[in-house]
Order: C-alpha cells, then sequence, then structure tokens
C-alpha cells in the first residue's frame, strides 16, 4: 500500500473526482526508441496516488501525436478537456506540463477549464491550483521555456524562447549566444539538456535538486532562482497575470530594471528609454513579442 502524500492543496472534493494521467510523444519513432520516457510518463499514475487517488485514468492514445502549430487533433488532449469540463476529473497529471501542448491556444484552453471547474494540474514535481496568483504564475512560465544567466555580482539575461520543451539544442544554444566565452566555470541543475555543455576553457558543475541537494561548496543556482523569485513577485504585485505571448517584452523590462539596480539615475534613464523606444502597434500588441539579449560571464543558469 502506497503511503499518502499531504499537501494542502489536495481536498476531499478533488479526491472525490478521479485524476488524469496523461501521455504523450511527439513521433512514431519516439514511441520506438525512447520507451525509458513512457516508463517515466506512466509513473505518474503511481505519484497521483501516493497523494490519495484511487481512481486513475490513464490517457495514451496521443502517444506518437505531435502537439505543435498545425497537428492533427489529438484524441487524447480533447478527452482531458471534456472529461474535465463534465466535472469527472480532480487532478490532471503528466510528467511535464509541456507534454499537454505545444502551442498557447491549447494549453489556454485547458488552465481555463480547469481553472472554471476547479481542477488541479500536476507534474513530477508539484500541484497547483489555479486559484492561487502564484501557481497561474508558475504554470505560465512552464507553459513556455524561459531561460535565464546570472553572473554573480553582476548581470542577468533572460529569455523565452517560442517552444515549450526545454530541448538540448536550445538551452546550448542560449549559453553559446549569452556567455561570455572567458567564463571559466558553468554552474547549473541537474538537467540532462545542460550535459555537454563545457568546453575546454570552461567547467560544468551541478546540483541535483530532485535529490534536495542545493548547495555543495560554492556550487548553486541561488542567485538566478533568486531572479526567478523576484521576477514572478512583481508580476503578482504589479500585474496580477501575464499572457505568456508577451513573455519576452516582460523579461526584457524586468531585465533592464535589475541590470539598472545601483544606477543612481535610473529614474530618468527609465523615462529616457521609454521616450527612445519605438511605439507598439495594436496589431503587435496582440501577435509576438520579441527578444535581444546580452552576453555575462561566470553565470548560474536555470
Amino acid at each position: 500500500m502506497n503511503e499518502i502524500l499531504y499537501n494542502p492543496k489536495i481536498k476531499q472534493e478533488h479526491l472525490a473526482r478521479k485524476a488524469i494521467v496523461y501521455l504523450r510523444q511527439s513521433s512514431e519513432k519516439q514511441v520506438r526508441q525512447n520507451t525509458e520516457s513512457q516508463r517515466l510518463q506512466y509513473d505518474m499514475a503511481e505519484r497521483v496516488r501516493g497523494l490519495g487517488w484511487q481512481e486513475v485514468e490513464i490517457i495514451n492514445t496521443d502517444l506518437g501525436t505531435s502537439a505543435a502549430i498545425g497537428a492533427v487533433y489529438r484524441e487524447g488532449f480533447e478527452r482531458v478537456l471534456s472529461s474535465v469540463a463534465l466535472g469527472e476529473v480532480g487532478i490532471v497529471a503528466s510528467r511535464e506540463v509541456s507534454r499537454l501542448s505545444r502551442t498557447d491556444k491549447d494549453w489556454c484552453r485547458l488552465v481555463e477549464v480547469c481553472q472554471i471547474f476547479g481542477t488541479l494540474i500536476g507534474d513530477e514535481q508539484q500541484v497547483y491550483d489555479l486559484s492561487y496568483l502564484d501557481d497561474q504564475l508558475v504554470l505560465g512560465i512552464k507553459g513556455t521555456l524561459s531561460v535565464g544567466v546570472v553572473e554573480r555580482g553582476g548581470e542577468i539575461r533572460l529569455r523565452v524562447e517560442k517552444r515549450k520543451r526545454a530541448s538540448k539544442k536550445a538551452l546550448h544554444a542560449f549559453v553559446a549566444e549569452t556567455v561570455s566565452p572567458d567564463a571559466g566555470r558553468l554552474m547549473t541543475d541537474e538537467a540532462r539538456g545542460y550535459r555537454g555543455i563545457a568546453d575546454a576553457d570552461t567547467t560544468h558543475e551541478t546540483v541535483n535538486h530532485r535529490a534536495e541537494e542545493w548547495v555543495r561548496g560554492d556550487v548553486h543556482t541561488n542567485s538566478v532562482e533568486g531572479v526567478w523569485s523576484l521576477f514572478k513577485r512583481s508580476i503578482v504585485g504589479s500585474y496580477h497575470q501575464i499572457s505568456t505571448k508577451h513573455m519576452d517584452a516582460y523579461l526584457d523590462e524586468f531585465e533592464w530594471r535589475f541590470n539598472q539596480r545601483d544606477n543612481p539615475y535610473l529614474f530618468r534613464d527609465t523615462l529616457v528609454r521609454l521616450l527612445n523606444s519605438p511605439k507598439m502597434e495594436f496589431k503587435e500588441l496582440i501577435d509576438k513579442g520579441a527578444y535581444s539579449g546580452g552576453n555575462p560571464s561566470n553565470p548560474d543558469i536555470r
């Protein structure tokens, strides 16, 4: 028998309904070759049972189906939406929430229907209650790929990618674009996408957050974790919630303010920046944003 793990967000009303565990891989090739990913996704059923659910439905009909823009109809995803809308679901769980959707449209449909019907969303790390502003924000960030680097005691660079998966290619490209070639050390968490990121001149050291290792000597990602915490609090305090469509603009604005934190003429320079920035037309506001990065050294990365 599984030990029931207490989580204050999980109420009896959630446990009275079923849990759905959603599985997806983007191609038939992945289904055939990446069996370890499938196993880890199926393991989410045991995780939700450990949280107290007795009725767990596994929806795996989208294995081998892409969730990208222009992809074919996803029968499994539509079943999830329908079940939630019928008030049958206490939690929708997936090993990574990005597997639920690769497009803002589908992601917003899921989040909206879960919020209306009081359905939780869970991944391998956390349970999210959309009645909490903090959880809305975290899911908004998780619904797209946000990555940042910090030079300890120096500047930050933040980026949002127009994709939902933190792929190795995307992470390595971001580091190559933003980290100085003179950087001697890179410190990250244990995410597999960072593997192979070191070179002849730069060492790569990690802390294993999954094993609750936060600091080992001077190796940690606390600097960049603090930056993301400040960003989240600034959203909750100023905007309450934001659209991921313009996440790059919010990150760009926060990055500039953070990097100007020791500027005694910050107010003046902010006004100058606003006056000299190009105007955004309404058409652009409801379309996609843009981003430009930078080049710090000796960073933490997340």
